[in-house]
This record gives structure tokens, sequence and C-alpha cells, in this order.
């Protein structure tokens, strides 16, 4: 299979690129990270994959509509 045939299929399957997909899924497990533990932001963004606090901060913001410890303060126990 091509990788524009893979991708078309995908997007039909999950209304989604595969790109913006990993990034859903690894966002949603960031906030199971951020509400069950202390882990610092910086090793949530390693443990999920992003390459930088950064990104994943921006990713994050752009998702949810608040930071990471915002998220965290809110939700966290």
């Amino acid at each position: 299979m091509s990788p524009r045939h893979f991708s078309r299929l995908f997007a039909d399957t999950f209304d989604s690129t595969p790109a913006r997909y990993v990034e859903r899924l690894r966002l949603e497990r960031a906030c199971v990270l951020l509400t069950s533990g202390t882990l610092a932001i910086d090793r949530i963004a390693a443990t999920i994959g992003f390459a930088s606090a950064d990104a994943f901060r921006r990713a994050f913001r752009t998702r949810y509509g608040a930071s990471p410890n915002d998220y965290r303060e809110r939700f966290g126990h």
C-alpha cells in the first residue's frame, strides 16, 4: 500500500490525518498523567513522545485551551 493510499484510507476511517490522530492519542495520555501524578511537564512531554516541553505545551493549549499546569490544577487530585 502506498503512503498516499494509506493516508486516504486512514482519513476515511478515522476522520483525521495519521499525524493528528497520533497527537490526539498523546495528548489524551498526557491528561491522564497530569491528573494522576506529579511528573514534571518536561518529563510528561518526553514520556508521550514530544520533542520538547515547549512543543507539548503549544499542542496542549491548542487542543484544550489551557496550559498543562492549568489543566493539572483544575482536574488533578
